[in-house]
């Protein structure tokens, strides 16, 4: 029912949606001189690897607290929902301090702060610690997940070739969302008791640090050693 509900609510945005102007021609399904661009590559490169860690903790945070026994399962259920509610501060704020810092210098911390948190995880052994890293982890999360767009756009120098860009680099990023949930669970382990959480959570917490690194290297590759500047 809510479903139907949202699929019916969007169907009024669509119906008025007009494009404010048309493009002069019509775009390419494939940009490749983007292969050819560090900086697509190492950004795209960040991300896929990001989201294989991301997707890990979105998907079983909830089951680790009752697999765990840490939650009741009541509330497990709700502890994905509080890491989403926790993301929105994630999506706004940040993106109004990209405009006067730079994406990238908001973005690579982010990053690394998600890494360390996710390695908070394996020590979270009580209700009060779980659902406080959600919230925690739910915003800074939320960084990762509205920034993409805004940094594609900063390092694009061709303003007319980002939507396809944006296409390129989100396919690739697909693949890791899609290895980021089924690498967890294999290596969870199968049912009855899947128990290798400690080993779950340190596979998400390097690929995030994994992709702070690369983000960092991005951010001094296009601004050299300069720390205080916008990137």
């Amino acid at each position: 029912m809510p479903v139907s509900l949202l699929r019916c609510a969007r169907t009024v945005p669509v119906s008025c949606l007009r494009m404010r102007t048309k493009p002069s021609a019509r775009r390419a399904l494939l940009d490749t001189s983007a292969f050819t661009d560090i900086s697509f590559l190492l950004f795209t490169a960040a991300c896929v690897i990001g989201y294989c860690g991301l997707y890990v903790t979105i998907f079983y945070a909830s089951f680790y607290g009752e697999n765990q026994h840490i939650l009741s399962s009541r509330m497990a259920f709700y502890l994905v929902p509080i890491l989403n509610a926790a993301s929105v501060l994630g999506r706004t704020v940040p993106n109004w301090l990209s405009d006067h810092f730079g994406p990238l210098n908001i973005m690579a911390p982010s990053a690394m702060i998600m890494g360390v948190l996710t390695f908070c995880f394996i020590a979270a052994d009580h209700a009060a610690a779980l659902i406080a890293l959600s919230v925690l982890y739910g915003a800074f999360s939320g960084v990762y997940l509205s920034l993409p767009g805004v940094v594609m756009f900063s390092i694009t120098k061709d303003k007319t070739r980002i939507g396809t860009r944006v296409g390129m680099s989100f396919c690739a990023i697909g693949l890791g969302i899609l290895a980021g949930g089924p690498g967890g669970g294999g290596i969870l382990g199968s049912e009855p008791s899947p128990s290798d959480w400690e080993h779950a959570w340190t596979y998400a917490g390097v690929c995030a640090l994994a992709s702070s690194f690369v983000l960092f290297g991005l951010r001094f590759y296009r601004s050299g050693r300069r720390i205080m500047v916008k990137v």
